[in-house]
């Protein structure tokens, strides 16, 4: 198992990556909780290794530049977000939580942070996504 947190100032999402003998086919389930000021939400989610491998490699070259932006979204659809570099090492994850979607669970989120909190998740990210330099 393996685990990877975006922290900030104003909250975190934090992915636990359940081992591959847990998997189902090409996806992995992991559990997600995602913090935002007073805001939180726990479930469980689906994703492909080669969602999570993209997201990485995306993730490393904006920081790198210090500019653009990553996106990572579950198979699942119950958790998307975007990892978007602003000006003067500023970074804002920002994207939704959702479950049971027939009910319209959903959490809507903004997290500040910076790029110092982005390289500790890249490589948190390194050691869980396979094949990773």
């Amino acid at each position: 198992m393996g685990d990877v947190t975006f922290g900030g100032a104003t909250g975190r999402i934090s992915l636990s990556i359940e081992p591959a003998a847990a998997a189902s086919g090409d996806e992995r389930r992991g559990t997600v909780a995602v913090a935002s000021w007073n805001f939180q939400a726990l479930g469980k989610v689906w994703f492909a290794p080669a969602d999570l491998a993209t997201f990485h490699a995306d993730l490393r070259t904006c920081h790198q530049r210090l500019d653009g932006a990553a996106a990572f979204r579950t198979t699942d659809g119950n958790l998307a977000f975007e990892v978007v570099f602003a000006s003067r090492g500023q970074v804002r994850m920002q994207g939704a939580f959702r479950e049971a979607h027939r009910e319209g669970n959903e959490l809507r989120f903004t997290i500040a942070t910076d790029q110092t909190y982005i390289g500790q998740a890249i490589e948190q990210l390194q050691a869980v996504v396979p094949g990773s330099p």
